[in-house]
């Protein structure tokens, strides 16, 4: 049986910092999350493996433990597309913004590619409208 080989960046021990790659056939990876370690013992928030590989990065949901770190991914040369969800891609620059007012936070906003990965249904949409 072939194993689907994931690597963890955060979010294994402890559960916070969320961060695993995706390694694909060809040697590039897929990013899921990239958030923020929490609590005692916090970890640097410095991006401290290759970036250069990764094809893109998917968010599951915009908490600082899934994509606070992002600031620091783009710094670290990071240049794929980001994906996610339409109401976290609306979100991300607000959140980042109330956490974060560094310039690498203006480097997310005017660098990062962030795409929703559907439209969202009808029924969410008129929720939120």
């Amino acid at each position: 049986m072939n194993r689907i080989p994931l690597l963890h960046h955060g979010g294994r021990h402890p559960v916070t910092g969320s961060g695993h790659e995706l390694r694909l056939a060809d040697k590039s990876g897929l990013l899921i999350d990239c958030g923020l370690f929490q609590g005692e013992g916090k970890v640097s928030p410095e991006i401290d493996f290759a970036v250069a590989h990764l094809r893109a990065l998917v968010l599951s949901h915009v908490h600082n433990d899934h994509c606070g770190r992002l600031p620091y991914l783009i710094a670290a040369d990071f240049n794929a597309p980001i994906y996610c969800r339409q109401p976290s891609a609306l979100l991300l620059p607000e959140i980042l913004d109330t956490r974060d007012s560094t310039p690498r936070v203006q480097t997310v906003k005017a660098q990062a590619q962030i795409e929703p990965l559907a439209p969202e249904p009808q029924a969410f949409r008129q929720r939120v409208s």
